[in-house]
């Protein structure tokens, strides 16, 4: 790929991080996924975390509802307080 101006450069390597990271970050819930025995408890695990890694000032489960776009924190504390069997 021939790259013309910085700022054109400067994409590619966004692009290219973004996609090391998705690789990267898929590989790690992969590796936990056995820890949740439900499809739908492995999808919320995973969009918790990737919660968790947002730029936010604070991180409850409010704040991480709002920044994922959910109604409310219900989810995330129904989540939190589950037992997980091993």
């Amino acid at each position: 790929m021939f790259v013309t101006t910085i700022k054109d450069q400067v994409a590619v390597e966004a692009a290219i991080a973004e996609r090391a990271w998705t690789t990267v970050f898929g590989s790690l819930m992969a590796a936990v996924a056995v820890c949740f025995p439900r499809r739908d408890s492995r999808m919320l695990g995973r969009t918790m975390t990737r919660g968790m890694l947002m730029e936010l000032e604070r991180r409850n489960c409010w704040t991480l509802a709002q920044a994922l776009g959910h109604d409310g924190p219900y989810l995330l504390q129904h989540f939190l307080a589950r037992r997980l069997e091993p």
